[in-house]
């Protein structure tokens, strides 16, 4: 038997990752792996191909080859990565692989930061990772428009990175016929349908047998928190910060679905 990539969950990060890999691999038949070692690379590697300055065919080869003693240990027929890192990728994943399924999971920007903030501020990686050459994603270089890059609060960089990001995810829905995009907060919904409706949604999308029921129960408990709170919510940073970081997403949050208050006025 020869697993073979059947799909992704691409987002952002912080979007519910890790319970949605715990969810899906309640499944039978088929293996779900969140951010299967090398990963972070291919968010540096990604964004490179997204600028010219990596050739699609080098990059696919890297990232197949990665994953070729992967796919010999899995003993299921179907395989799915979740993993935000890839996110520059999509556009590789439907040219390379037969009619992929992409689910793409968005969060609102004002609970995301935060969660982004926060899970920041643990763990080691923190004191090397802004230190990685080529691991912030200059925006500036991607959407036009963006003034002073080098100036912007870390908060404003953090928000332009989620539009770029979703952004670029979003093209997947014209690249297969298999991409679903749901919200982080019907997921962990508290309205049982809700809930219940976008598991539905999820489980057609892998063609694969999700115990509903089962999976509201497993979404009780919280995957991968941020446990050390150096920001309580978005409220709480100062209105011109509000207030610019709500521009800047505010198109995106429309399409998605999110209401946004006083941007709109």
């Amino acid at each position: 038997m020869t697993t073979r990539i059947d799909g992704f969950v691409l987002s952002t990060g912080r979007t519910g990752t890790v319970a949605i890999t715990n969810v899906l691999n309640t499944a039978h038949g088929v293996k779900v792996l969140h951010e299967p070692s090398p990963s972070r690379r291919f968010h540096i590697l990604g964004t490179f191909y997204r600028q010219g300055r990596l050739k699609k065919e080098r990059l696919a080869n890297i990232y197949f080859r990665s994953r070729k003693t992967t796919l010999k240990n899995i003993k299921e027929d179907q395989y799915i990565e979740v993993n935000p890192f890839v996110w520059g990728m999509g556009e590789i994943f439907c040219e390379m692989i037969d009619r992929p399924k992409v689910l793409h999971i968005v969060r609102d920007i004002r609970t995301y930061i935060v969660s982004r903030i926060n899970f920041k501020a643990k763990g080691w990686h923190r004191y090397v990772i802004d230190l990685v050459p080529f691991w912030e994603v200059k925006v500036n270089r991607f959407i036009q428009g963006i003034d002073d890059w080098g100036s912007l609060r870390p908060e404003e960089k953090a928000s332009w990175t989620w539009v770029l990001i979703n952004k670029t995810i979003d093209e997947n829905e014209k690249n297969t016929p298999n991409y679903l995009r749901v919200r982080f907060e019907d997921i962990v919904s508290q309205d049982e349908g809700v809930q219940k409706d976008t598991l539905r949604k999820i489980s057609d999308l892998f063609e694969i047998q999700l115990d509903i029921k089962a999976s509201c129960d497993l979404l009780r408990k919280k995957f991968n928190p941020s446990t050390r709170i150096s920001v309580k919510s978005f409220e709480l940073f100062d209105k011109d910060l509000q207030g610019s970081i709500l521009n800047i997403t505010a198109p995106l949050l429309r399409k998605y679905g999110y209401p946004l208050g006083a941007v709109e006025e």
